[in-house]
């Protein structure tokens, strides 16, 4: 159940990752940078987290920035 409750949350932020509303992207964003994730949904959260790099949303961009 765990798991499955697991999945529809990270299914969510997902989803959400990729909304027309900047700030709910930046809110996906900063939640699956802090969050694990099951490694059969890791090359997709690695993809998005790459996408983000170039978003048109300053914030979303910052989000994923390496750190200096």
């Amino acid at each position: 159940m765990v798991e499955e409750d697991v999945g529809r949350a990270l299914d969510a932020l997902i989803e959400a990752a990729s909304d027309e509303v900047g700030d709910v992207r930046i809110a996906a964003i900063n939640s699956l940078l802090r969050v694990s994730w099951p490694d059969e949904q890791s090359d997709r959260v690695e993809q998005i987290l790459t996408q983000a790099q170039a978003d048109p949303h300053y914030w979303v961009r910052y989000a994923v920035a390496p750190e200096s």
